[in-house]
């Protein structure tokens, strides 16, 4: 008789299905939920980065469009290319562009590479590669870590977080876009929102203290009574524990002088150092530190006027980031340490959010640096 019928059989074990006669043929049809043979754990680690891929995939996409628009800002000047900031040593050099370029190529055109496999391999080739040299640099900073150069709170760096990224796409590329426009849009804001939170939190968890010919203070408020609010507290004591270990003699105190308060910032720490027993001869002041590009500006005169080389930059930690960024692009060799806090900042959130905002902002309008840079006559 021809036509489909089913064998009874009995009801086999869990995950192991059933056999069907179809068409004179006998095949084996899964029934209920089938486990990998590696385990449970294997299976939910699959399904969970299976739920995220596609935020991944639009992180690696975010990494690309940042390494080519520091391009752009470098062909205006060589100091404005922040790809340092994730790629590490593998972003200077003359290589360093050739490598950003083809790997933001490889990524953005993906879609165009997909269909044609010679293409194809090429690219995942160069995101692979890239994925190494991120993954070298991740190794670079735990020797340094291993030896006490650096400390940090949370030793996970960001190059090792966008070389996994970069090799989960080389090894497994993302499938065509299924998400609708306005989805896939909101997808890469919360990426790109991730990124600059990674490029932040990647410096503000990290203590680089070591010797250097002067440590820097940034200003914060000082209140109407003359007091120097918590955070102005909090970064003074960092500078001077800092300067008491000897890791450097000169203490530079930098800031504005707020509305109704009857002493500038710098002043207020002055008294501090001085209460704390440093001698004035190893304090100077900056009175015009009215914001970071006005203090990194003066310190960087500094600098030049004085020979320095290595500097310390105390400020707190969610600013330190936008502080490393500011010092390379004046050529000022510098070394952010993060205040301690005794006790969290009232409205710490508020300042965490403010400057993830404030970094995008600087990062993207760094003309006024162009400006001075060229008006200094400095090479990058």
């Amino acid at each position: 008789m021809k036509g489909a019928q089913q064998v009874a059989k009995a009801p086999p074990p869990h995950g192991q299905g059933v056999s069907v006669s179809l068409m004179g043929r006998t095949i084996q049809q899964p029934t209920g939920r089938l486990e990998s043979p590696r385990g449970v754990g294997y299976d939910g680690a699959v399904r969970a980065l299976a739920r995220i891929r596609p935020l991944v995939d639009a992180w690696v996409r975010v990494i690309a469009a940042f390494g080519l628009l520091n391009l752009g800002l470098g062909a205006v000047h060589g100091a404005l290319d922040a790809n340092w900031l994730w790629l590490g040593l593998a972003a200077d050099g003359d290589l360093g562009p050739l490598v950003v370029s083809a790997f933001a190529l490889a990524v953005l055109g993906w879609p165009y590479w997909r269909g044609r496999r010679p293409a194809a391999i090429a690219a995942r080739v160069v995101i692979g590669a890239v994925a190494l040299a991120c993954l070298v640099d991740a190794v670079g900073y735990f020797r340094v870590l291993s030896v006490g150069a650096i400390r940090t709170a949370f030793p996970v760096p960001l190059s090792l977080l966008s070389g996994l990224a970069l090799g989960l796409w080389a090894w497994r590329p993302p499938p065509p876009a299924e998400r609708r426009v306005v989805a896939r849009l909101a997808l890469h804001g919360v990426a790109g929102a991730l990124w600059i939170g990674g490029l932040v939190g990647s410096v503000a968890v990290t203590d680089y203290a070591r010797p250097a010919d002067a440590i820097v203070v940034f200003g914060a408020a000082v209140w109407s009574d003359g007091r120097p609010s918590d955070a102005l507290r909090d970064r003074t004591r960092t500078a001077l524990a800092l300067y008491e270990k000897g890791l450097a003699s000169t203490l530079v105190f930098s800031g504005g002088h707020g509305a109704g308060a009857p002493i500038s910032e710098p002043e207020a720490m002055r008294r501090m150092a001085i209460e704390a027993g440093v001698d004035p001869a190893h304090i100077v002041l900056d009175e015009t530190g009215a914001n970071t590009a006005a203090t990194v500006a003066a310190v960087a005169a500094m600098a030049r006027d004085h020979g320095w080389g290595p500097v310390l930059m105390v400020s707190h930690d969610y600013h330190c980031a936008r502080i490393k960024l500011a010092c390379v692009r004046h050529g000022l060799r510098a070394y952010t340490v993060p205040a301690v806090e005794p006790l969290p900042l009232a409205g710490k959130p508020y300042y965490i959010a403010r400057e993830l905002a404030a970094m995008a902002w600087y990062w993207m309008h760094p003309l006024k640096t162009v400006r001075r840079v060229a008006a200094e006559g400095r090479g990058p």
